[in-house]
């Protein structure tokens, strides 16, 4: 019996190929995925695999994506720059500024001291019929007393006054991106004129010298008003009235002030107006948060100094106790008065 003969046609008798046999064509083109996200492609003659970055590698950036980027920062640059302009049309900067540094400090730093210039005297003068305790006195009884800021210190610190002249060196800083222009400065009262105090005296008359001021004032003047000073001491034209001062940021001006009276006993503080921007303000300066006091010497028609008790000069320039204040003086304070 002859056998049947098989199909070249039928495939279910022949062995399986291996992928990529070149025999199976239904299987080329195909691909297939590899660990890490990779995908192999399968073909007649070639493979090609694609490997995934490792994990925290670098990201590489394209150049659209750098060309994007750029134009970005560019436009935004510009944007910033022209609302900057802007505002700064808009907004006074720097007064800005200076309101929120105005909250916080001053417009104007100022220290103020008490000086004694070449020419004047350290005479003081109290109220009231005066007897030195212990420490006091052996303090006036020391060579030298007269100069001793110790001395100046403990008179000042019981109410004496200053005789004749009172002078001052006030230090003005600014304190605001503005500039600060000082209009004026003028004594303010406390109180009404009086007599001179005829009390106490603690006679340290002045001496002949030259001294050096920016500012003087008459408090016996109806107006007390700035004047310049001219070379022999005496009251010149109104200071403002061709000077100014000027305060940028930061930077300090120094006047010597002189207050003077030949009349009176007067307590005061100085007021300061200037200007910063358009607006004016004042600001009002102390001695150590007191008032100033200055009194004239107390002299009769005679020009003899007339007090209840008094204190002289030495030749060592300590203080002693005379009976007679009539035998002193009456020239206080610097020698034109």
């Amino acid at each position: 019996m002859r056998k049947k003969r098989q199909s070249r046609r039928s495939g279910r008798n022949r062995p399986a190929s291996a992928p990529g046999d070149p025999a199976l064509p239904s299987e080329a083109g195909k691909t297939s995925p590899l660990k890490g996200g990779a995908m192999v492609m399968t073909g007649d003659h070639k493979q090609i695999t694609a490997e995934a970055p490792p994990p925290g590698a670098p990201r590489r950036w394209s150049r659209s994506e750098v060309l994007k980027g750029a134009a970005i920062t560019v436009v935004g640059g510009v944007f910033l720059g022209g609302a900057g302009w802007v505002i700064k049309q808009l907004v006074d900067v720097s007064a800005a500024g200076d309101g929120i540094r105005g909250t916080v400090r001053d417009d104007i730093r100022t220290t103020v001291e008490v000086v004694y210039l070449d020419d004047e005297g350290r005479s003081k003068a109290m109220a009231s019929l005066f007897q030195p305790d212990a420490d006091l006195t052996a303090l006036m009884a020391k060579p030298g007393a007269a100069a001793n800021p110790a001395l100046d210190n403990r008179l000042r610190s019981l109410g004496a006054f200053h005789v004749g002249a009172l002078s001052l060196r006030l230090t003005l800083e600014g304190r605001l991106n503005q500039e600060v222009r000082v209009l004026d400065i003028s004594p303010v009262l406390m109180g009404q004129r009086s007599a001179p105090l005829d009390g106490t005296l603690f006679y340290m008359p002045p001496q002949e010298a030259d001294p050096v001021m920016d500012m003087i004032f008459d408090m016996d003047a109806l107006s007390l008003i700035a004047h310049e000073v001219n070379e022999n001491g005496s009251v010149g034209r109104p200071f403002f009235e061709k000077n100014n001062i000027s305060l940028p940021d930061t930077q300090q001006d120094t006047v010597i002030i002189r207050t003077f009276t030949t009349k009176h006993s007067i307590t005061f503080f100085l007021r300061i107006q200037y200007r910063v921007g358009g607006e004016i303000r004042h600001m009002d300066i102390y001695d150590q948060g007191k008032p100033f006091h200055l009194t004239a010497m107390n002299c009769d028609r005679d020009q003899q100094a007339r007090y209840r008790r008094a204190f002289a000069l030495n030749p060592d320039f300590s203080l002693r106790a005379v009976s007679d204040s009539a035998t002193l003086g009456c020239v206080a304070g610097y020698k034109q008065l």
